[in-house]
């Protein structure tokens, strides 16, 4: 009787589809432990590309079966190839199998597949560039915070600090007035999903801009919206100025549009263009990696030559 208990189980787990096992237990499992956000684009991972690809298939497709003679990888490989027909960028990919991966964790958690299939090969091999091409000239910077000046004087104070600092934009949006040094020129920058937490040095431009901020209590925003709460979303007279800036009139690549990591970005270039080592670069932006700078390399050739 047991025996055959077993083997109903086991029939059972390997029928539930994909589809069936992230509707009816990994999505509600994830909204009571994930953030919006996350989950936001959780879902729309698995309901763009793992549901239409894998979720007719049962869940035991996603670990290797000698018995069935099925392989977690192939089974992954199918997602990746309809995702590189339809000429998804590697970081996407990356981060739909990332969803993938909490998907098949949690399948294990739950008894419905042995072992998380061991993805890392996939993810080796894709080439992610995602990276910004393009920097802003001084002309340029002088117009885009020019424009933004006509519309919002918080957010053009925000877009020079992030020229002159180089700090991430979910940085800028985090730092209130506990992290800010006036006598030390310092401000700490706390961690984001992207970055560690690191002491930033300003200069005098850097600070002046500090100190036109309305000050306030210590745990408020040094730069605050109209309700005097924190930014977490950049205001539509960004998108605005920049759409009259006419600096990605014409252009058709994502990567050489401008954005707002364009001013990190822009910040990064100049540092170079001064003189500074890749290595001192990659500190002061909070890099983990140092190859995250050597986009920067020909600049520093060029300034070596001048």
């Amino acid at each position: 009787m047991k025996k055959l208990q077993a083997k109903t189980k086991k029939n059972g787990i390997r029928a539930i589809t994909v589809k069936d096992f992230i509707e009816k237990h990994y999505l509600p499992y994830a909204r009571e432990i994930k953030s919006p956000g996350q989950m936001k684009k959780e879902q729309q991972h698995c309901n763009v590309w793992i549901i239409p690809v894998l979720g007719d298939k049962p869940m035991a497709t996603l670990q290797d079966d000698p018995e069935t003679e099925t392989s977690a990888i192939n089974t992954a490989l199918e997602l990746k190839k309809v995702m590189e027909i339809a000429e998804k960028s590697p970081r996407m990919i990356e981060y739909v199998f990332s969803t993938l991966r909490q998907v098949c964790r949690y399948g294990v958690k739950e008894g419905i597949i042995s072992d998380e299939p061991d993805l890392d090969d996939i993810r080796k091999n894709l080439v992610v560039n995602n990276q910004r091409q393009r920097f802003l000239t001084q002309e340029e910077a002088g117009r885009l915070l020019s424009l933004l000046r006509q519309r919002d004087q918080t957010l053009a104070d925000m877009a020079e600090f992030s020229l002159l600092t180089g700090c991430r934009r979910g940085e800028l949006f985090g730092i209130t007035w506990q992290d800010v040094s006036i006598d030390t020129s310092s401000v700490i920058l706390r961690s984001t999903p992207g970055s560690k937490g690191r002491t930033l040095h300003l200069s005098k431009p850097a600070v002046d801009i500090i100190q036109r901020q309305p000050a306030g209590p210590p745990d408020k925003p040094v730069f605050s919206n109209k309700n005097g709460k924190a930014f977490h979303v950049l205001p539509y007279s960004w998108t605005l100025a920049l759409k009259d800036s006419g600096l990605n009139e014409g252009v058709t690549n994502n990567r050489l549009k401008i954005c707002w990591h364009s001013l990190r970005h822009t910040c990064a270039s100049r540092m170079v263009s001064d003189g500074f080592d890749l290595q001192m670069v990659a500190k002061i932006l909070g890099h983990q990696d140092l190859r995250m700078s050597q986009r920067y390399q020909h600049l520093l050739e060029q300034s070596t030559e001048e």
